[in-house]
C-alpha cells in the first residue's frame, strides 16, 4: 500500500528553521542525500534532503534514494478575492492566508533581501521586508509552497501573474538558507517557470515580492 512520495510530501519533512537535521536525513537508514519524488505530468523530480530544495530531472536514470509513503492526495486549495483596506487580495481558504498579488510587470518592484547598490546597481534599495505594509509581510518558504499546485506543477496565477514578455517571476521568501556554507547569506525562493521548485540565491539578488498575512 506504500508508494513513491510526492515532492510536497518530502518537502514537508524539511526543517528550515535550523542548520542541522533539516530533512530528518539521519532518521532514514542508508538514505542518499537526494531522493526521487513521484513523476508528475511527465516530469521527473528529485529533492535534496540536505539543502531543502527540489529540482526537475532530465530523465529517471540517476541513482537516488526512494522514500515510500501512504496517505491521502493533497488538498485542493480554494481561492477567493477580497478587499482589505482598499487593496484587492487573494484569499487562500484552505491555508487561511491573504496574498497581495505580485506586480510582475513592474521591474521597479523587484527587491533584494539586503540591497547592495555597489554590487547590484539596478536593485531597488528598499529591503524586501520593508515593501510589505499594513500587517502584510514576506512569506516563509512553506507559505510560498502553498501557492504551488503539485498535481499540475504550476503556481497560482492570481497571486503570481505571468509577465508580458514571459520572463520568470521569481519570489523571495523570508527564510534564510542556514545550511549554506559559502559564507554568502542566501534566502529560498520559488519561480513560476520551473514548476514551483525551491532554490536559493544571495540576498543581494533582485526578485519579486508577494506579501502575505494570516486570514482572520
Amino acid at each position: 500500500g506504500y508508494r513513491i512520495a510526492r515532492r510536497d510530501e518530502i518537502l514537508d519533512l524539511m526543517d528550515y528553521e535550523t542548520d542541522d537535521d533539516r530533512a530528518l536525513e539521519n532518521e532514514f537508514e542508508n538514505t542518499r542525500s537526494t531522493a526521487w519524488a513521484k513523476k508528475t505530468n511527465g516530469t521527473y523530480f528529485s529533492v535534496n534532503l540536505n539543502a531543502g530544495a527540489d529540482g526537475e530531472e532530465a530523465d529517471g536514470s540517476a541513482t537516488y534514494s526512494v522514500l515510500c509513503v501512504k496517505g491521502k492526495e493533497p488538498k485542493q486549495h480554494i481561492y477567493t478575492t477580497a478587499e482589505v483596506n482598499g487593496t484587492t487580495v487573494v484569499k487562500d481558504e484552505t491555508a487561511k492566508l491573504l496574498w497581495i498579488p505580485v506586480k510582475s510587470d513592474h521591474d521597479d518592484e523587484r527587491r533584494a533581501i539586503t540591497p547592495d547598490a555597489n554590487e547590484v546597481p539596478d536593485v531597488n534599495p528598499q529591503p524586501a521586508a520593508d515593501y510589505c505594509q499594513n500587517g502584510f509581510r514576506l512569506p516563509t518558504i512553506n507559505e510560498l509552497r502553498t501557492l504551488v499546485d503539485y498535481a499540475q506543477n504550476t503556481l497560482n496565477s492570481d497571486v503570481v501573474p505571468a509577465r508580458a514578455d514571459n520572463a520568470p517571476v521569481t519570489l523571495w521568501s523570508s527564510t534564510q538558507d542556514l545550511r549554506d556554507n559559502t559564507n554568502i547569506a542566501k534566502n529560498f525562493h520559488i519561480d513560476n517557470q520551473h514548476k514551483g521548485v525551491i532554490s536559493t540565491d544571495p540576498q543581494t539578488t533582485p526578485y519579486f515580492i508577494a506579501c502575505v498575512k494570516e486570514a482572520e
